[in-house]
Formats: C-alpha cells, structure tokens, sequence
C-alpha cells in the first residue's frame, strides 16, 4: 500500500509539471479514488505502480521532445485505474481495458512522436500482449 501511495503521489507532483491543468485535475481525482479504493480494501496490485511509473517516465520523455502529454498521461493513469479494479474485484474485463488503453496511448504517442503506421505496429502488439495476459490461466501448484 505504501508503493501505491508514493507512485501515485510522484505521479501526481510530477505530473503538474508536464501535462495541461485540466488534464491533470481529472487524472489526480480518479488516482485519489484509486487510493480510496485501494485503502478500504487493503490491497494493490503491483501492475497499477508499474503503469503509474511508465506513464510519468513517458510523459517525461515526451515533454523533452516537445511534445504535449497530456492524453498519453491521462490514458495511462485510467489504465492503471482499471488495473487496480481487476486486482480489487477479479473481473477481468477491467483488466481487458486496461490493456486496450494501454495500447492506445502508446500507440498514440509513438505515432505523434515517429509515424502512424509504427504507432499503429506497437498499439497492436501491446494489445496482443495484454490479450495473452488477460485470457491465460493462473494456475497454483502446490507440492
């Protein structure tokens, strides 16, 4: 819960300086709901500190490049939103969009930063990708 709590928390100071005003306003409600959730519950997933981390690394990176990241961010903190729903819930369609909005916004900012047509080449592998995530069996084995 602590990681939780210091990502979204770094996501959410470093976030102000790189991305428009509104977008950042309607990012830091849902990942204060997102840590709502996650306290009431007493659990976290570690997928949602991944996506957190990637999306302001990203964002970042993106700003270097004069680039605005404003949708890149909020897609990917929504992302680790309906990850952190799967994890609270076990429904894996929360899982399914998360991985689409992955796919989206990465697909989005390798097309504004390169071309279209490679942004649309890793939108759809990291949608494949988040499909295998999504439809494999977890099996437990136990000795």
């Amino acid at each position: 819960m602590t990681s939780l709590l210091i990502f979204c928390f770094v996501n959410i100071v470093i976030g102000y300086f790189f991305v428009n005003l509104s977008y950042w306003i309607f990012s830091t409600v849902f990942l204060v709901l997102m840590l709502i959730f996650c306290y009431i519950k007493k659990h976290y997933n570690k997928l949602s500190n991944v996506l957190l981390l990637i999306s302001i690394i990203f964002s970042f990176f993106s700003y270097l490049n004069s680039f605005n990241p404003s949708i890149f961010y909020v897609s990917m903190n929504f992302s680790a939103i309906f990850a952190t729903l799967k994890s609270l819930y076990g429904i894996d369609i929360f899982l399914l969009i998360s991985w689409i909005l992955n796919a989206l916004s990465f697909g989005y900012l390798i097309s504004s930063l390169r071309n279209i047509t490679l942004g649309i080449i890793f939108g759809v592998i990291i949608f494949f990708l988040g499909l295998k995530d999504v439809y494999t069996k977890k099996v437990n084995k136990r000795n």
